[in-house]
């Protein structure tokens, strides 16, 4: 079975005008204390889907973590299909249940960086929850976790292909640039506009377009660059929009462009899961 794995470094919310560090020990003191919690404490709840760590591992000698998430949706009990003879009968469970999916996932802590490797399929757990359950676990418990750990103010950022700047570099001419940024900016001495922001939402486009028949594309390159190497700490994402060799309109959307590997999975053949010792094993093996 193939499996896809995306790429995602965590990176902490420019707070203010100051930039808070810490998002490796706020995560490893979350994760060392998920460890200890009961069962039942370690389930986070949105609409009818509960997710929750089932299984946390710390490689100290290389400093990261293995884990597997699993979640259930419940609240209804459809009937059962045989997809062979298309019989259908009651089904059994209750509503408070709903089918067991594992996601996989491998957070590797490089200085202050905090790389997260998650595979990726339908019914499982994505980085928006993920996140989400890691302040969950925070906010709820963060009276036994102890005041000196630095609160969890961090987001996830994609980790783009290697090869984004080449294909930028082969556009022909860009004619926009739309730099999608923190709204604390607006806050800024460019803008002052910190008062007057309440009900903006937290990501704000920043629209740069060329004069007719001119071409942004040294802008383009330089932003790109800051933002692949993480000197610019309030930019979420980048699109451009230009023509290539062929003339063709062409973009470049660093959210679509992100850096995913593909891997061929061990499967139970009893459950229909993937090993999630293989799985992990070949995860790491993509660091």
């Amino acid at each position: 079975m193939k499996r896809k794995i995306k790429f995602y470094s965590l990176k902490q919310k420019q707070v203010g005008r100051s930039y808070t560090y810490g998002v490796a020990e706020s995560l490893k003191g979350v994760l060392n204390y998920i460890n200890t919690l009961d069962i039942e404490d370690k389930a986070y709840t949105i609409e009818r889907k509960t997710c929750f760590i089932s299984n946390v591992s710390f490689d100290e000698e290389n400093d990261l973590y293995r884990i597997i998430f699993k979640s259930a949706s419940s609240g209804y009990r459809s009937d059962l299909i045989d997809v062979r003879t298309l019989i259908e009968r009651p089904n059994p469970k209750n509503l408070t249940e709903g089918e067991g999916e594992m996601t996989h996932a491998i957070i590797k802590f490089e200085s202050d960086d905090c790389l997260l490797l998650l595979e990726t399929n339908g019914k499982g757990v994505g980085i928006k929850k993920i996140v989400n359950y890691f302040k969950y676990i925070y906010n709820n418990h963060k009276q036994d976790l102890g005041e000196d750990l630095p609160s969890l103010l961090y987001k996830e950022w994609i980790v783009a292909h290697e090869n984004l700047q080449e294909v930028l570099n082969k556009l022909n001419r860009i004619k926009t640039a739309s730099v999608f940024v923190e709204k604390s900016v607006l806050g800024s001495d460019t803008f002052n506009f910190s008062g007057r922001t309440q009900n903006v939402k937290d990501v704000v486009e920043l629209k740069v377009s060329a004069d007719y028949r001119k071409d942004i594309k040294a802008f383009a390159i330089e932003t790109m660059s800051k933002f692949l190497a993480g000197t610019t700490t309030v930019v979420n994402k980048i699109r451009i929009e230009g023509t290539d060799e062929n003339n063709a309109n062409s973009i470049i959307d660093t959210e679509i462009l992100q850096k995913v590997d593909s891997l061929v999975v061990e499967v139970n053949n009893a459950t229909g899961e993937v090993s999630s010792v293989d799985i992990l094993n070949k995860i790491e093996n993509l660091l």
